[in-house]
Order: structure tokens, then sequence, then C-alpha cells
């Protein structure tokens, strides 16, 4: 499942790094946690389950929630707002086996977009469908690509996320967040589609930070200051 060049990754020597083991071993903790999710959690959603039997799942001994948070840390599962916890890649790591499997169930690996035309119809992981186009016809290149799935929000659906997020003014943020994307075609930098919606959500918060209140000042306050 591993890479070529994996052991000597940026990111498993941080893993090793953090855990305070030799890259090999962190090298075998991710192929164990590749080979237990292929079985238990085959679209790369790891979050399903809890921190505890993701820890017992690849015979991790020590505390699981260090482990998984090291696993964050160092890159290879992210946070997610819907699956709570995904695979960095998965569709990269994912055995050839297992995408053949998922595609019986027409499912995919989350993140993966379908390609090619052996596949009419594939269901992406919130039940909804992405069409491929007829065998031997190419996409029209003036047309959304039929080949990509994006699953756009609503705005309300934007502001119940804001108010999670304690925005100070939910209703204005997410009509802005949603113009920010849909100017985009919800397509992230890369050009692929928005799978995900709050993770991007989280991204447009963080370019947005809320500038501190201002403190109104008593009549004490500004006597005193003008001393």
């Amino acid at each position: 499942m591993a890479k070529v060049g994996t052991l000597n990754h940026p990111k498993t020597l941080h893993l090793a790094e953090l855990l305070n083991i030799e890259p090999w071993a962190a090298l075998g903790l991710l192929e164990a946690l590749w080979n237990w999710a292929s079985e238990y959690a085959p679209q790369g959603n790891i979050g399903k389950h809890s921190d505890v039997v993701i820890a017992d799942g690849i015979k991790w001994r020590k505390k699981a929630d260090v482990l998984v948070k090291v696993l964050i840390k160092s890159g290879w599962v992210d946070e997610d707002d819907e699956h709570r916890l995904l695979i960095h890649d998965w569709a990269d790591h994912v055995p050839t086996y297992i995408k053949k499997r998922l595609q019986r169930k027409e499912l995919l690996p989350i993140g993966e977009i379908p390609r090619g035309d052996h596949v009419e119809s594939m269901r992406t992981p919130d039940g909804s469908h992405a069409e491929n186009p007829p065998r031997g016809q190419k996409p029209n290149p003036t047309q959304p690509n039929p080949t990509t799935t994006r699953i756009v929000p609503s705005v309300d659906d934007i502001e119940r996320w804001m108010i999670k997020a304690r925005r100070s003014n939910p209703s204005r943020d997410a009509a802005e967040c949603w113009k920010f994307y849909d100017l985009q075609g919800w397509q992230d930098a890369e050009g692929n589609p928005i799978r995900s919606w709050p993770r991007y959500a989280g991204y447009w918060v963080e370019k947005h930070p809320e500038k501190p209140k201002l403190k109104t000042l008593t009549a004490e306050e500004l006597e005193l200051i003008n001393r």
C-alpha cells in the first residue's frame, strides 16, 4: 500500500519523531492502519469508528487518543466535519482490489473522482450519483465536467455551520462564504470539485478572522483618559 519513498517521507519521519520510534516502525504503523481501514473503513472514513477501535484495530497498545492526535499532527489523517477522521489521500493508498469491491457497490474512496468509461455510475459517500459520459463520448469543455460531483450547500446550511463555529455574524459570513465558492464553481484551487463543503467553510473562516470587539468605555474611564 505504501508508495516508494514513504519510509523517508518527511511526514513519516515526523510521525516517528512524535512517537519516539524508528522510521521503519512508523511505516509499519501506517501499513497497519491502511490494512485495517481496507476492511473496516474502505472509503477511508475511519472516523466512523472510535479512537479506541482504531487503535485496537492496528494493535496499538498505548493511549488511543494520543495515537490519533499524532496521526493528525503528522499529516497522515485529516480531521473532517462530516466524517470526523479521514485517511489522508486514501485514494492513493487503497489497494486495487478494495477499489474494485467498492465499485461493485457503486462507491468510491472518499475524495476520488470517478474516471474512465468502465463505470457508468458511481455513488459518492453522501448517496448521490456522479454520471460518466456515454462510452466514446468526451466531456464538452464548454460544459461542467459530468465526471465530477460537486456537493453544493445552501446559504442556510453554511449559516448553521457558522453558528456552530461561533461567528458573531453568521448570516453575513454564510452569504459571503457561499458567494466566494460559487464564483469558483465550487472547485478547489486545483480545479477539483468540492466534496466536503464544511472543510472549505473552515478554510474561509481561517482566511477571514474576526476582529476583536472594541470595548465601549464608561464615562469614568473616558474622564481618566482625558485628564
